[in-house]
């Protein structure tokens, strides 16, 4: 698992779906097999779960 986060103002619902976010999703979950989560609610968190 690896966590990214920080304590802003979060993040608009809207970009979630941008470019950025959707081939780093994909990378994750087409290459690595894992999965993304993403909560943008109080600040940003990013969490990846990668098996071995």
């Amino acid at each position: 698992m690896l966590e990214i986060s920080d304590n802003g103002q979060g993040m608009d619902a809207a970009r979630t779906g941008s470019f950025g976010t959707e081939m780093i999703a994909s990378l994750i979950e087409n290459e690595l097999k894992g999965k993304m989560k993403l909560e943008t609610d109080k600040g940003v968190k990013y969490t990846f779960y990668i098996p071995r």
